[in-house]
């Protein structure tokens, strides 16, 4: 039997994967494509879902938020799966999960948005 931790994550990734899938024509990819990795990637983990366009995701479902722990594990998770973007997915408490927090570094999020709106006067969406 898993820890109750590893349980109530698989469970939390899994309510993430089936948001996702039920919004995937709005991601512009086929809802198949939106899985959890589960645990086949060891040290070279890739994120918690793949089949997020551009995105690593990482979920998360603990009692104490930890973003800078998030923030670590998402981006060296990113690296590995060679995403241009990476994010954290965290449990809101007592919330659908549509109301879940979206967490990423502010100078990605600057990038985001720079290159959402064709770059910036220079035409550079990469600050």
């Amino acid at each position: 039997m898993s820890h109750p931790s590893v349980a109530r994550g698989t469970r939390w990734e899994t309510a993430v994967e089936a948001y996702l899938q039920g919004h995937a024509e709005m991601l512009g990819v086929p809802a198949e494509d939106i899985r959890r990795w589960g645990d086949v990637n060891g040290k070279d983990d890739r994120g918690d879902l793949r089949g997020v366009p551009g995105f690593t995701v990482e979920c998360k479902d603990e009692e104490k938020i930890r973003l800078p722990l998030y923030m670590a594990e998402a981006k060296k998770e990113q690296a590995n799966a060679k995403t241009r973007w990476y994010a954290a997915i965290v449990k809101a408490r007592r919330k659908p999960v549509g109301q879940a927090f979206v967490v990423m570094e502010l100078d990605q999020f600057v990038r985001i948005v720079a290159a959402l709106n064709g770059g910036n006067k220079n035409g550079e969406a990469d600050l």
